[in-house]
């Protein structure tokens, strides 16, 4: 049996670029023959479908915490408070 933490649930989380507006959201779905993907506005419930292209850095997460982070966004197009944590295997 998977042993569920405390920290919360295990999710798929990326920085989104659509034009000059960058935000935190969660990954729903995607699909690889459109190369698009469902994502939610983290404070928000409205579903947008963005290009694969617009996700600046993706992450697995459980809760807030940092499992895995795949990708990195230009420090130069998002704001100094975003730190990025990344797991060395």
């Amino acid at each position: 049996m998977f042993p569920f933490s405390e920290s919360g649930p295990i999710h798929l989380a990326a920085w989104v670029q659509v034009g000059s507006a960058i935000y935190q959201a969660e990954i729903i779905d995607a699909d690889g023959t459109s190369r698009t993907a469902q994502v939610v506005r983290l404070g928000t419930l409205v579903v947008h479908s963005v290009p694969f292209s617009a996700l600046a850095s993706v992450s697995l997460r459980e809760g807030n915490y940092v499992l895995q982070a795949y990708g990195r966004p230009s420090a130069i197009r998002l704001p100094e408070w975003v730190r990025y944590a990344e797991v060395v295997s």
